[in-house]
């Protein structure tokens, strides 16, 4: 059978140290390199909120692209395509608790 690329933790934290862990989790496995998410989340009755971490066992290599000068050709603003894809992005850090009360 085989292996599945992702572990998955869950946690059960107050509010605002399931924030806090989260976000130190995105920190050490970046989004980009783990493709690292909140696969599940809920309200306990205990005021706590139980979650799921998934991420990658191996981080993947991500290519970084070099900018084009003008002077290469089809060159693209960087204010243009930034206000192109602006909307389209996730925030950075991935997954945010913003949205529990």
């Amino acid at each position: 059978m085989p292996r599945d690329p992702f572990v998955r933790q869950k946690f059960i934290r107050e509010h605002t140290a399931a924030r806090k862990l989260a976000k130190e989790y995105f920190e050490r496995y970046p989004k980009d390199r783990y493709l690292t998410e909140v696969e599940y989340w809920r309200y306990l009755r205990s005021a706590n909120i139980e979650f799921t971490m998934k991420r990658l066992r191996e981080p993947i290599e991500v290519r970084r692209r070099r900018r084009r000068t003008p002077s290469e050709g089809n060159f693209v603003s960087a204010r243009s395509s930034s206000e192109k894809f602006s909307a389209q992005r996730p925030p950075s850090g991935g997954f945010s608790f913003a949205h529990f009360p």
